[in-house]
């Protein structure tokens, strides 16, 4: 049976007691605007929110409670309905019709869930309308695999290709009164960012820059093996300026003498094809140069060029999955921090080197 409370001032939505069924106060004159209200296009505010976040069932349940709270504050609103779509890793999704369903559910199959739909619609009678208009509030949460490669939700479409983010949070407001949908922008905005891990400094600007990054470190690296070369050359044209002198010294005799001996001396040195030699190994050192500076680059930018990944932690096999990931970014960071310092530990060992073959 269902009541109808009126009186001279207000109409109230009221619902049976034995079905499902809303029932609204409508005067026949009324009606034509009344379907209007529900089924005119609303204005729309989209927000998306890039970060590293860890969904859980929890927070699912937690963002609909504070929405929830929010509405039945401020209006006399109806929940209409509440509906949730989970996707996973097989390209198969669950859509959960309720609040209840969504609180008991528990995934029994060995998949991983990848990204979330959540899907709120109220009916809601605003202070200055006489009508009760319909609301639409969408909240999707995109893990990392999922926002690299688009993915398209019901009432949420959208599509991200190619973008380095380690997830992604789509809001999604269809609303007649702007005023409140910025209200519900700004409520979710804030509850969601503290979903948001906050990503360490120095990590962030290594990632933000890992192009530059990689570029400073082979440039570091050849910039060393130039230094390894010029020194070198300096000591082995000072070692052989002081082997002439030296042999300049212990001269004696008659000035032709002194003359012929110079002469033998100065061809011996262009005879045994030290210089000759030498510029060969400096010629092969420079280009190892040039591939080690590239090598260590590509090691540097493929290693820094990294970001934590997003999890949808609804399945016993997405937890598995997040453990094991966090493991190889952990894996992935040190072998930056390797990186950059094989890189400059191989350019002085390999100055020290050439250097030793080449003066002794």
């Amino acid at each position: 049976m269902s009541i109808e409370k009126e009186n001279s001032s207000k109409r109230e939505i009221v619902i049976s007691e034995d079905s499902s069924n809303v029932f609204f106060p409508i005067a026949p004159k009324d009606f034509t605007e009344f379907i209007k209200s529900l089924l005119g296009k609303p204005q729309t505010i989209t927000k998306v929110i890039e970060g590293c976040f860890e969904v859980k069932l929890n927070d699912l349940l937690s963002v609909c409670e504070l929405i929830n709270q929010r509405v039945n504050q401020q209006n006399e609103a109806r929940l209409l309905c509440i509906t949730t779509k989970i996707n996973f890793s097989d390209n198969s999704s669950v859509q959960l019709g309720s609040l209840e369903e969504l609180e008991r559910y528990n995934e029994v199959k060995s998949i991983i869930s990848e990204s979330v739909n959540l899907s709120l619609e109220y009916l809601i009678k605003f202070a200055d309308k006489e009508k009760p208009e319909k609301q639409k509030i969408d909240i999707t949460f995109l893990g990392e695999r999922v926002s690299r490669e688009g993915i398209s939700f019901d009432g949420s479409a959208f599509l991200i290709r190619g973008m380095n983010v380690g997830g992604i949070i789509s809001i999604r407001i269809e609303h007649t009164a702007r005023t409140w949908g910025l209200d519900i922008e700004n409520l979710l905005s804030n509850f969601l960012n503290n979903l948001i891990s906050e990503e360490n400094k120095f990590k962030k600007f290594v990632r933000s820059n890992s192009e530059r990054v990689s570029l400073a470190v082979g440039l570091i690296f050849f910039l060393l093996i130039i230094a390894g070369s010029i020194f070198t050359t300096n000591e082995l044209n000072n070692n052989r300026l002081n082997n002439y002198k030296d042999f300049l010294a212990e001269l004696s005799g008659s000035q032709t003498e002194q003359i012929n001996s110079k002469i033998d001396f100065l061809t011996s040195l262009e005879a045994d094809g030290t210089i000759t030699q030498y510029y060969f190994f400096l010629t092969i050192f420079m280009l190892i140069g040039i591939i080690g500076a590239v090598i260590f680059g590509f090691w540097v930018e493929t290693t820094a060029d990294s970001r934590n990944s997003s999890f949808i932690l609804l399945t016993s096999e997405a937890v598995k999955r997040k453990d094991k990931i966090r493991r190889k970014e952990k894996k992935k960071w040190a072998s930056f921090i390797l990186s950059l310092v094989v890189s400059i530990v191989t350019g002085v060992v390999g100055n020290i080197v050439f250097a030793f073959f080449n003066l002794n």
